[in-house]
């Protein structure tokens, strides 16, 4: 019925903001991580975000496809947290990090944003549909191929979806700007 996008940078208050949407549309709530816990650091981080999360929430593990967890939610407030995550997650699963290949990374950002045009059109099914990402652009240009990558397929992304949503919001140090 709605898709609703949420940015922001790295701490900046972007996923508390989204948890709270997702709590005031009155729906059951379908959390979609997506960050992996392998890393101690990440762990803690992943570990917070359980914690103040409420317990009546179902929490799925994003797989490769994002659209996948949009299926048969009519009912439901799917909170996918977040994109950025989901990128990186590909790329390592495409194995860009061991060996960068452009040819590999033009295949994996084609594979990502068809799913992100499938998250898109999923949506308008789902009761509603809330989606973090990380704010592309604001800082200097990567220096390797395939944190460029990364930025650039997240861009996309963001810009995709935000082409679509409802409504886009940008949170900075905890502040929410409505963008449209």
């Amino acid at each position: 019925m709605s898709l609703a996008l949420v940015i922001g940078g790295t701490r900046s208050g972007k996923s508390g903001h989204a948890e709270r949407l997702a709590r005031d549309t009155g729906l059951p709530v379908r959390y979609v991580a997506t960050a992996d816990g392998a890393d101690p650091a990440m762990r803690t981080r992943i570990q917070a975000h359980q914690a103040r999360r409420p317990a009546d929430w179902t929490t799925i593990e994003a797989g490769p496809s994002l659209s996948d967890a949009l299926l048969d939610a009519a009912d439901l407030c799917v909170l996918i947290d977040g994109l950025g995550p989901w990128i990186a997650t590909w790329l390592d699963t495409a194995g860009a990090f061991e060996r960068p290949d452009r040819q590999l990374l033009e295949r994996v950002e084609a594979d990502i944003l068809a799913d992100v045009d499938r998250v898109a059109v999923s949506a308008e099914a789902a009761g509603a549909a809330i989606v973090v990402a990380e704010q592309a652009g604001e800082g200097m240009l990567p220096p390797d191929l395939v944190a460029r990558a990364w930025l650039d397929i997240l861009g996309e992304a963001t810009q995709r979806l935000a082409s679509r949503a409802q409504s886009v919001e940008l949170v900075v140090a905890g502040r929410t700007l409505t963008l449209g």
